[in-house]
C-alpha cells in the first residue's frame, strides 16, 4: 500500500480531507491518463486453540482444531475523472471441539468505492459498498464467530457552483442502506448538505458546511442538523484540518418516546507524510449515530480493525486518536501503532461510557526470505467516572513467515487472548497455533 493510500484511508471522518487525497490527484489526470492495479490471494490454514473459562467449579477447558481457506482481493482503477478502489478478503472454516462435535463459521469484510470528479463539469457523484462483522456492545468476547454481517450501500451526488473565482458552492445529496444479519432490521439515512469552500491561498482553504441528515434505525427515527465552520491546510509534511460549530437533533423512539439534543461539535487534525511514514493525530466531536454516519461518511477500509461496534442510539461522542505507521522505522523493521480513547454519552439514557484501544505492530525483516512479527491490541471499557476498568481483552501474536518463492510464503502464527470483567462475563483465555499456507499475486503492494 503506498503512502498516498495510507492518507485517504486514516482520514475517513473528514470528508474534506479525503477528498483532498482522493479526488484532486484525478484532477491532474487527463482522460487518457488510465492507472491499474490489482491484488489477490488464498489461502489454507490449520489451527489448534485451547480455551480456559473462568466458571462457578474452576476452571473449564475446551480443545479445538480448525481447518479453513481464506482469500483477498483487491483492485484499483484510475481512468479520467473516474477512480474506483476495492478490496474484499474472506474466510471459511470448521472446526471440531474434543467431543467430536463440529461447527461452521464464515466471515467476509470489505469495501470498495467510486468517486466520479471532473473539474470541467459541474457534476459529481460517488457510490460505495461495505460488508463488516458487527457487534451490538462492546462485545468483550474472544470467539470472533460472535458477529453479525452487515452490508451498508451509500451512493450521492453533488453539483457545484462557482460564485468566483476562488469560491465553489456544493449542493449534495447521499443516502445509505444496511442490509442486516442475525435479527435486527435494516436501517438508512439520507443526507443533504450545502458546502461553500474558498481558497485562501494556494496552500489552503476555509468552508462553511450546513446539512441535515435524517435517519430509521430498529424504527428510531432521528433528525439531525449540523453547521460547521472549517479550515484546511496543505503542507509540506501532511495536512492540518480543523473546524468547529454545532448540531441540534430531534429523536422519535420505537416505544413513542422523544428527546430534543445539542452539542458543540468540530474536529482538529493533522497528518505527517513522507515515502516512508504516516502520522496522524485527530480530536473528534460529534452528535450521531451508526445510521446517521452511513449517509456521512464514506466507507473506507481500516487495515488495524475489521470489527467494529454498532452504536445503536443517539450519543455525543468525544474520541482522541493517535496513529504511526513507518516502513523502515530501521533498515529491517517496520512498525505501526494506533492509541484511542472514547467518551460517548448516550443522548436516550444520559449513561456515559469510556472506551480505549491500543494497537501495536512490529516486523523484523530476519532474511529476504524471513520476516518475524509480533503484535499486540487493547481494548477497555471503564467505568462512568473512567477511573475502573469494567471489560478489558488483551491480544498478543507472534509469527514467523517464509517466502518459498515471489508469490507464495508458509506463516506460523502463536496467538494468547485474554479477557477480564468486573461484570457477569466470565473471564477467559485463550491459546492457539495456525500453520497457513499463502499463494498472491497483482501488481499493487498492500
Amino acid at each position: 500500500m503506498t503512502m498516498d493510500r495510507l492518507v485517504t484511508l486514516f482520514n475517513r471522518k473528514f470528508l474534506c480531507t479525503a477528498l483532498v487525497c482522493t479526488v484532486c490527484p484525478l484532477q491532474a489526470q487527463s482522460l487518457s491518463d488510465r492507472v491499474t492495479g490489482y491484488y489477490a490471494e488464498t489461502s489454507v490454514f490449520s489451527e489448534a486453540t485451547h480455551t480456559r473459562t473462568d466458571t462457578a467449579n474452576g476452571k473449564e477447558s475446551e480443545d479445538e482444531v480448525s481447518i479453513g481457506v481464506a482469500g483477498a482481493l483487491g483492485a484499483e482503477l484510475q481512468s479520467g475523472s473516474n477512480f474506483l478502489s476495492a478490496f474484499y478478503s474472506g474466510t471459511v472454516e470448521t472446526s471440531q471441539d474434543e467431543n467430536n462435535e463440529s461447527d461452521d463459521s464464515s466471515s467476509f469484510n470489505g469495501v470498495s468505492n467510486y468517486f466520479y470528479r471532473n473539474p470541467a463539469s459541474r457534476l459529481d457523484f460517488n457510490a460505495g459498498h461495505t460488508v463488516r462483522s458487527v457487534r451490538n456492545n462492546t462485545g468483550f468476547v474472544i470467539d470472533p464467530t460472535k458477529y453479525d454481517t452487515q452490508n451498508a450501500v451509500s451512493a450521492g451526488a453533488g453539483l457545484q457552483f462557482y460564485p468566483g473565482d476562488v469560491s465553489t458552492l456544493r449542493l449534495s445529496s447521499q443516502a445509505a442502506r444496511t442490509f442486516e444479519g442475525g435479527d435486527r432490521e435494516d436501517s438508512e439515512s439520507l443526507t443533504t448538505a450545502a458546502e461553500l469552500t474558498r481558497r485562501l491561498s494556494n496552500q489552503s482553504s476555509g468552508s462553511l458546511i450546513g446539512r441535515r441528515t435524517w435517519s430509521d434505525e430498529q424504527n428510531d427515527e432521528i433528525t439531525l442538523d449540523t453547521v460547521q465552520l472549517g479550515y484546511l491546510r496543505e503542507l509540506e509534511s501532511g495536512l492540518f484540518a480543523v473546524a468547529a460549530g454545532g448540531s441540534r437533533a430531534e429523536a422519535d423512539y420505537a416505544d413513542g418516546s422523544s428527546n430534543e439534543s445539542d452539542a458543540a461539535t468540530g474536529y482538529l487534525a493533522r497528518t505527517w507524510a513522507s515515502v516512508e511514514t504516516f502520522t496522524e493525530f485527530r480530536y473528534d466531536r460529534e452528535l450521531t449515530s451508526t445510521a446517521l454516519d452511513l449517509a456521512v461518511d464514506f466507507p473506507e477500509v481500516d487495515d488495524f480493525a475489521q470489527e467494529s461496534v454498532r452504536i445503536n442510539e443517539l450519543s455525543i461522542e468525544d474520541t482522541l486518536e493517535l496513529r504511526h505507521i513507518t516502513t523502515q522505522i530501521c533498515d529491517v523493521c517496520d512498525a505501526g501503532a494506533l492509541i484511542s480513547g472514547t467518551i460517548r454519552e448516550s443522548q436516550r439514557t444520559l449513561q456515559t461510557t469510556h472506551e480505549y484501544r491500543g494497537i501495536l505492530d512490529f516486523g523484523i525483516r530476519l532474511t529476504s526470505l524471513l520476516r518475524l512479527g509480533f503484535g499486540y491490541s487493547w481494548t477497555a471499557e471503564a467505568s462512568e467516572e473512567a477511573d475502573v476498568l469494567l471489560d478489558q481483552v488483551h491480544r498478543f501474536d507472534i509469527s514467523v513467515r517464509r517466502l518459498l518463492d515471489e508469490r507464495t510464503f508458509v506463516t506460523v502464527q502463536g496467538r494468547y487472548s485474554l479477557t477480564e470483567s468486573r461484570r457477569d462475563i466470565p473471564d477467559e483465555d485463550q491459546f492457539a497455533v495456525r500453520l497457513s499456507l499463502t499463494r498472491g499475486f497483482g501488481i499493487t503492494n498492500r
